[in-house]
């Protein structure tokens, strides 16, 4: 059989195929592997992307701890959250911070801070959430000097208190005054203690607990004390009792009573009242009154009265034939005119009344009249010169000048001796003298640290510098009025200074002023003085470059004066750290004051820490009044004059006077330095006066105040800042 041959058309399929298969698989190959190559590209891009904004992101976590290391959080420069710093050196694009949350501090100082940050690069974004634990600096602001260390009324001149004087404070309620106090015409109550370098007089129903004078207390009408101190000499003539009185000098009682006495000069009673103990250095003369001791390292006197036991190392001759002693304690001579009681002398006795019940002397004994003595003890002689009766023992020769006189009946043994204690008295301590230092009080110190400073310039225009105030930039501004707006701020770039107008319409600019209506001005300026009258102002401390007036209103304000400050109308003042944070912080006021939209949003920052919506409590802040300042080495102006119906909440200093009348209360401390020229015209607390030093707000410390003299800066401290945890977001 032949064999089959196949088509000739059928040659070489199989090598084709193989060819294509091949063909196939190589293609597959060069597209697998050229997939692999742009995925391992992307791969690549998609890393390098990524990482470049991480890298970012966590630069930027260091550059917000280091700027919170320098950051004050006690002034932080938001006023909301959240808030976005600015970063220089790098596009924003590129890195971006915010903070969204802060909390503190504790009680170690530290404050919590949350921040979000977001770096960006290659089209790619990484964000971060971060939380810093942080330590704030302190800058070199302020003083590390104190302000005047003063208590609840000091004067640092002559004071005189007149009227209805009422004084709430109980311990705190103290009055210290460089010169002369005197208290008379009044209803005074309440009053602590009274301090004085110079003489202090009491009179009227005056009451005080305590008081120190460098001079002479004279007290009259029907003042009461219950501590007198005198480095002179003490006047008793008031009706009332005298608890305790401390002289150096001499003490004349002509009226009232007293407890106890210690004098070291000498004491006068002549007063028909009670005494307790009399003790003196000197000599006692007693011509009226009952005392019950006079202890005398002098000699005492009395010629009217009684008192009922003394006790001396001098004599003590007594003349009066009234009430007789109950015990005399000498160690000299007695001269006893009286009758009864016990008699011990060093010296000699002689009775020239109805007698004695017991003597006992180491001299001899005179009997001159017809009072004789049961028991009688005498180293000396006994002389009896008329027919009295004397029993006891004597050691020196008897002498009855009646020698008819049957009565005496003593036994005579020589050299007997009974046995006498001498009196032996401490001497009363001197008194030191009472020091006050006249601190410094000068406004013109406090200018930089208001929030707003209000001078007027030659041309005809008030400028007011506004520092630290959130809602109005800082810088200077003219005082401007328009139809649309009283008392606005021109910025001084925008203020025609001949046509008094500004190119910014007041109906978009911020005033401090909220006027009885929107057609009344709160600020008028003439002959170097400023008039404040109206509902109320912004908030914050308020300086002014002359004498000032602040009349009917509500202010919740701290105010400076270069000048004199006199009140006015039903005025009320609250010094910024005696209101509340609401009404400084939050333009939500007290006090009956509506809130105004003026306000909304404007706030001193220096005053307001509004991460813990709390007061800050700068010294500045405590201060209701402040008056008076050098200019050119003079001293100027420093006259406070608080009349009509005034409410003052804070402490009020007068760099020279302090004036007070009609229906006046301050709820705080009272200082006036007395720093101008003084013409004998005193401090002058008058007419319906309260200084109330009762539930004073926490937020008020009086006795903390800026410094004004002297003042060094305080050293800056570098804060730090730490990471505590940070996720990606």
């Amino acid at each position: 059989m032949k064999p089959i041959r196949l088509p000739q058309q059928q040659r070489g399929i199989a090598t084709i195929l193989v060819v294509l298969l091949a063909g196939t698989a190589l293609t597959a190959t060069v597209l697998g592997v050229s997939y692999a190559v742009r995925g391992a590209q992307d791969k690549t891009l998609s890393m390098h992307a990524s990482t470049t904004a991480q890298a970012r992101a966590w630069t930027g976590v260091e550059l917000v701890r280091q700027y919170l290391k320098q950051e004050s959080l006690a002034t932080p420069p938001w006023t909301s959250l959240p808030w976005t710093p600015a970063i220089t050196g790098i596009s924003s694009n590129d890195l971006s911070a915010k903070v969204v949350a802060v909390s503190g501090p504790d009680a170690s100082g530290h404050y919590s801070v949350t921040a979000d940050i977001t770096g960006a690069g290659a089209a790619s974004t990484a964000s971060l959430r971060t939380v810093y634990d942080v330590t704030p600096a302190v800058a070199a602001s302020g003083s590390s000097s104190s302000g005047p260390n003063i208590d609840a009324a000091n004067f640092y001149y002559d004071l005189n208190m007149t009227g209805g004087i009422v004084i709430k404070g109980g311990s705190n309620a103290n009055f210290n005054v460089l010169g002369n106090v005197t208290l008379s015409s009044a209803s005074i109550d309440g009053v602590n203690s009274i301090k004085a370098t110079g003489n202090v007089s009491v009179g009227s129903g005056i009451k005080v607990n305590s008081i120190y004078s460098n001079g002479d207390v004279s007290l009259t009408g029907s003042s009461a004390i219950a501590s007198v101190s005198a480095l002179g000499n003490v006047y008793a003539n008031s009706s009332g009792l005298q608890s305790v009185v401390n002289c150096n000098g001499a003490i004349v009682i002509t009226n009232g009573s007293t407890g106890t006495v210690n004098a070291r000069g000498a004491i006068t009673a002549s007063s028909g009242g009670t005494h307790g103990t009399l003790n003196t250095n000197s000599t006692t003369l007693v011509t009226n009154g009952t005392i019950d001791t006079v202890n005398a390292i002098g000699s005492v006197i009395l010629s009217g009265g009684v008192v009922r036991t003394t006790n001396t190392m001098g004599s003590d001759t007594w003349t009066s034939t009234g009430a007789g002693a109950t015990t005399i304690n000498a160690n000299s001579s007695v001269t006893y005119a009286a009758s009864g009681g016990t008699i011990n002398a060093i010296g000699d006795v002689i009775l020239t009344g109805g007698g004695a019940s017991t003597v006992k002397s180491k001299g001899n004994v005179f009997v001159r009249s017809y009072g004789g003595i049961s028991s009688l003890q005498c180293a000396g002689g006994l002389q009896v010169d008329q027919y009295a009766s004397v029993s006891g023992t004597i050691g020196g020769l008897l002498i009855k000048l009646q020698q008819y006189n049957s009565g005496v009946n003593v036994s005579v043994i020589p050299g007997f001796s009974p046995s006498v204690a001498s009196v032996a008295l401490t001497p009363i301590a001197a008194l030191q003298p009472y020091s006050l230092s006249r601190p410094t009080i000068d406004a013109y110190t406090l200018k930089t640290s208001a929030n707003y400073q209000f001078e007027y310039q030659l041309t005809g225009y008030t400028k007011i510098t506004v520092s630290n105030v959130a809602g109005i930039s800082g810088g200077e501004y003219a005082l401007v009025s328009d139809a649309s707006k009283k008392d606005f701020l021109c910025p001084l770039a925008s203020f025609n200074a001949v046509a008094k107008t500004c190119a910014v319409s007041g109906s978009s600019a911020k005033t401090i002023c909220q006027g009885y209506s929107p057609q009344n001005s709160c600020f008028t300026y003439a002959l170097n003085k400023w008039t404040i009258a109206g509902i109320s102002l912004a908030p914050g401390a308020m300086w002014f470059d002359g004498d000032l007036e602040v009349s009917t209103g509500t202010y919740f304000n701290s105010f400076i004066a270069t000048g004199n400050i006199v009140t006015s109308g039903a005025h009320i003042t609250k010094a910024v750290n005696t209101a509340s944070y609401g009404a400084i912080c939050n333009n939500t006021p007290t006090d009956g004051v509506t809130q105004t939209s003026y306000f909304s949003g404007l706030y001193p920052s220096n005053f307001c820490n509004t991460t813990t919506s709390t007061l800050r409590g700068d010294p500045l802040g405590n201060i209701a009044f402040v008056a008076g300042g050098y200019k050119a080495g003079l001293f100027v102006g420093g006259n406070i004059t608080l009349g009509a119906s005034t409410k003052t909440w804070g402490t009020v200093i007068a760099g020279n006077l302090f004036n007070s009348g009609g229906s006046t209360t301050v709820y705080g401390y009272v200082a006036a330095a007395g720093q101008g020229t003084l013409s004998g015209v005193p401090n002058l607390l008058s007419g319906s006066t309260t200084i109330d030093l009762t539930s004073l707000p926490a937020t008020y410390s009086p006795t903390t105040l800026p410094c004004m003299s002297g003042c060094t800066p305080a050293a800056a401290s570098t804060g730090d800042a730490s990471v505590l945890w940070s996720r990606y977001l």
